[in-house]
């Protein structure tokens, strides 16, 4: 597999971005919409919009915990690492997140509760150095590290509204590009083509689909 670096400080912006726009699509959703599926198995919306925030508050407490020793994860091989490090029980990850999604008194409740992370993610990120950063027991570099959650909330966007455009979409694209060592189908806009290839949406029967697809994701 080859190796995806993005730079430090495009990263940055893009990251501010990126996370205002996943505030501002949840915004936008009512109580009920937030308890509608999401197109993440077994997750509502709003159990999308807490399993974002809970991730930015580990994320902001980590961004700033830097190491002298080099990357051992680039922004596509930190996918790979993260999945062979996660031995827990996918029905029980389920069913914790939709106990503390059930904790808030209503919806729009923990889409408040997002904004105020986002503020606080956006202003620590805004705050960093160039380096290597520490996370989830892997090495990243500083731009690697922020690519990594551009494409999260993009993807996460897309989970809650499936026909808009991210603006971080085009390295959510270039980062299951280099998972799956294959490009994506020109037939399909870039939403639809990564929800296909990560398994959202079923693969169009009219396009033809590369083996190394869906990826898991």
């Amino acid at each position: 597999m080859k190796t995806l670096d993005f730079d430090f400080q495009q990263a940055i912006d893009l990251f501010a971005k990126q996370a205002q726009e996943f505030l501002e699509c949840s915004q936008k959703l009512s109580d009920a919409e937030l308890l509608d599926p999401s197109l993440c198995r077994g997750w509502s919306r709003l159990d999308v919009v807490v399993h974002v925030r809970m991730g930015l508050e580990e994320m902001a407490s980590s961004a700033n915990i830097g190491t002298l020793s080099p990357p051992d994860h680039d922004a596509a091989s930190y996918w790979i690492g993260l999945k062979q490090g996660d031995d827990d029980d996918p029905v029980e990850r389920t069913l914790w997140l939709r106990r503390t999604a059930a904790s808030y008194t209503r919806p729009k409740k923990a889409v408040e509760h997002l904004k105020s992370v986002i503020n606080r993610s956006v202003s620590v990120v805004r705050s960093m150095q160039p380096g290597v950063v520490c996370f989830q027991s892997q090495k990243l570099s500083s731009g690697n590290f922020l690519a990594t959650w551009v494409v999260e909330l993009a993807v996460h966007q897309l989970d809650l509204t499936p026909h808009n455009h991210p603006v971080g979409i085009e390295w959510s694209k270039k980062t299951i590009e280099t998972l799956a060592g294959v490009p994506l189908p020109i037939q399909l806009n870039d939403g639809d083509s990564i929800l296909a290839a990560i398994g959202r949406k079923p693969w169009p029967r009219n396009v033809n689909k590369p083996d190394a697809y869906p990826i898991n994701f």
